[in-house]
């Protein structure tokens, strides 16, 4: 999930003073194992540059994508509600059940029965006792009557277009994000079992029905992912997830304007679009990879005629023109892949990999296929790499060590994308794949640096370059 959209929550914060040392700290990872053969790619694992002291990505499995200089972490960007606590839910679920008790209910999207029940349910909050600070009647109105004729707190981030995520707690509070981090926003659910029968009328309105099952994955209208978990898997109600692509795909200069980019870099990935150079993404489930891919696909000239395998239209969304083809399930990705593949078209994109999206990639190498984009979920620039060799070579495809060297051999430029501990996604590395003596290694080109923590966590970050001459 590498927005992404404008961050959500409110207004951006003012620079951080940085209360760490001034002089940059560069975090270096833990642990880097030797270099591999490619003659001897058995597995997936980490390699180095044969030589030099180039610095070092950084690279916790918590930190990643992209970043400029003092990087504040945003809050929700727009401030939906003052920031209350769960004695506002009590509040909320008081006025509902005493609005249900006298007659008052609805159904979703029903608003004749909003208008007709909205007199009632402002005389019921009205005769609430002291209201928790911050908090109106017009507010308190507004969000019972969502919870009773309608979804609840999922009503207005939902609207929007710009939220890309939100997450419902087991407690019925709700969290939010535009792109950025995900966080508090203020709504609630009156209960938890409040919030499980909200979503549960959502997903009715979107055509989907659960039925008894007690947890769902699912794609529903609007290429909104839902993950969720109902009792009795969780203690009560509902934990979920609802994820999506931003309505509008940010471009490359707006990502480094966020920190999620520096200007050299985006001069660099503008260079090696232009070049024609195959670019992997790598990073976590929602680390950004979809939305780095999407802002890539954004910057190509308009005539250029690219073809879309992925799973859910999301890349399709960035790239209207482009012959897009939906991978569904184990045996939907082989038929979309060869499809894609097949269309003559200049350039090819896979949203994600499998070992049949591996296979094809790497073997397109050998046909000297240029301009590849290709998303890997992975946790580094070289350990995706190779473990993107290794899945191209097992278990019916290249032989070990070949589709090492051919990666190597082509130098592929390597995006690497993680979640720094604040919450914001960075990109953490820029690197090109290259061979020394047949061992495949990311060469660094542009590393994530970290320059001081302010009083509530938030990194102030820098992506940086190396020196290092790229090989475009």
């Amino acid at each position: 999930m590498m927005g992404p959209p404008p961050g959500f929550g409110a207004p951006q914060a003012a620079p951080i003073e940085p209360v760490m040392a001034p002089v940059p700290v560069e975090i270096h990872r833990e642990s880097q194992p030797e270099p591999m053969m490619a003659e001897s790619l058995s597995a997936p694992a980490l390699g180095l540059p044969p030589s030099g002291p180039a610095p070092t990505p950084l690279a916790a499995p918590s930190l990643g994508l992209g970043a400029t200089a003092q990087i504040a972490s945003r809050p929700v960007a727009r401030a939906l509600e003052p920031q209350v606590g769960n004695e506002y839910q009590e509040v909320l679920g008081q006025v509902v059940r005493q609005a249900r008790q006298r007659g008052g209910d609805g159904a979703a999207g029903d608003e004749v029965a909003r208008a007709r029940l909205r007199p009632l349910v402002e005389q019921t909050a009205r005769a609430v006792g002291p209201m928790p600070a911050g908090v109106t009647v017009e507010r308190l109105t507004r969000d019972a009557l969502a919870e009773i004729a309608g979804s609840g707190a999922l009503e207005a981030l939902l609207e929007d277009g710009e939220t890309t995520a939100v997450v419902i707690d087991g407690a019925g509070a709700v969290h939010a994000a535009r792109g950025g981090a995900i966080a508090a926003t203020g709504q609630w659910f009156s209960s938890s079992e409040a919030a499980a029968e909200c979503l549960d009328r959502w997903l009715g309105a979107q055509g989907f029905n659960r039925g008894a099952s007690s947890h769902i994955d699912t794609v529903v209208h609007g290429g909104v992912r839902v993950v969720a978990a109902y009792a009795p898997l969780v203690p009560h109600g509902v934990v979920a997830t609802l994820e999506r692509a931003a309505a509008r795909p940010a471009s490359l200069q707006e990502l480094a304007t966020r920190g999620v980019l520096s200007a050299p870099a985006v001069a660099l990935l503008h260079n090696a679009l232009v070049s024609r150079r195959n670019i992997v993404v790598v990073g976590a489930r929602g680390a950004g990879r979809t939305t780095l891919l999407a802002a890539l696909l954004g910057e190509l000239p308009a005539g250029d005629r690219v073809a879309l395998v992925e799973a859910h239209d999301e890349l399709s969304r960035a790239r209207r023109s482009a012959l897009s083809f939906r991978a569904q399930g184990a045996s939907g990705w082989g038929p979309a892949v060869q499809l894609a593949l097949s269309m003559r078209a200049g350039r090819v994109a896979f949203g994600d990999s499998n070992a049949e999206v591996a296979r094809a990639f790497v073997g397109r190498l050998t046909t000297g296929s240029e301009g590849m984009l290709l998303g890997f979920e992975g946790p580094s620039a070289d350990a995706g790499l190779h473990a993107l060799a290794a899945l191209a070579a097992h278990p019916t495809g290249f032989e070990k060590g070949d589709a090492a060297l051919r990666l190597g051999a082509s130098q592929p430029l390597v995006i690497e994308l993680s979640r720094l501990g604040d919450g914001n996604v960075r990109v953490s590395a820029i690197g090109e794949g290259r061979l020394d003596e047949g061992r495949l290694y990311v060469e660094a080109l542009f590393v994530l640096r970290a320059e001081g923590v302010d009083a509530h966590g938030a990194l102030s970050t820098q992506l940086v370059p190396t020196g290092a001459t790229p090989g475009f």
